[in-house]
């Protein structure tokens, strides 16, 4: 759980989605009324910004710890990709 470990102790986690596939944590966020802040990592965050509806083909470098991902779930949904620099 080294994603729960990212975010608890910043006091941000009030639900935990612990379903293994990342489509169905796409239907999770889209039944949300409000913000979510959605940890993954590179093998996980692709599929579920295409679960999002985004087409767009996202491909996440091993050392990627950088990249953060927003999705605006609207129709059509909107990508905004930002690099952090350590």
């Amino acid at each position: 759980m080294k994603n729960e470990v990212t975010i608890c102790p910043r006091g941000l986690l009030e639900q935990t989605c612990l379903d293994d596939l990342p489509c169905a944590a796409g239907a999770d966020v889209r039944a949300l009324s409000g913000n979510a802040l959605v940890v993954g990592d590179g093998n996980t965050i692709p599929e579920l910004i295409e679960a999002l509806g985004i087409t767009t083909p996202i491909a996440i470098p091993e050392n990627g710890y950088s990249e953060i991902f927003v999705v605006l779930v609207h129709d059509p949904p909107q990508l905004f990709r930002l690099h952090y620099p350590f």
